[in-house]
């Protein structure tokens, strides 16, 4: 029999466990907002979505900024996984600028992303230790 560190479990199990329209459920946990998971846990993404609203004229709908992006990678520390979820239709774009950042982390440090429609993440199986994680729950 194998003992898995619980950290390595959760991160094997399913971290989308279910989304609609204004809603995502991350783990079995039900949110009515944007999440952020991080290393250890889970928190409303508004806190750093400031950063991308300044582009919400060009795109339509606030989008994921590098700059965005950089703060959760800082706080995330080191990671081996970065899933994306782009809302229920996909509209939440990635800026070109964070497009080339998660290219330059898959390339350079071998990290895995995954940019997908939330409903696409819906019993996605992630075989990772350190966990980052934006999902948006509109659109």
């Amino acid at each position: 029999m194998v003992f898995w560190p619980i950290r390595m479990v959760l991160l094997l199990a399913k971290l989308v466990t279910g989304t609609g329209f204004l809603w995502v459920e991350v783990c079995n946990r039900r949110y009515e907002h944007d999440v952020v998971v991080l290393p250890g846990c889970i928190v409303r993404r508004r806190w750093a979505k400031s950063l991308s609203k300044k582009y919400a004229d060009l795109y339509g709908h606030p989008p994921l900024s590098r700059e965005e992006l950089e703060v959760y990678l800082r706080e995330a520390g080191e990671v081996d996984c970065v899933v994306i979820g782009t809302g229920q239709e996909g509209r939440m774009r990635i800026t070109p600028d964070a497009e080339k950042l998660l290219g330059e982390l898959e390339k350079e440090r071998g990290v895995k992303v995954i940019v997908a429609e939330t409903p696409m993440l819906v019993g996605l199986e992630l075989d990772c230790e350190r966990l980052l994680a934006v999902i948006h729950v509109t659109c």
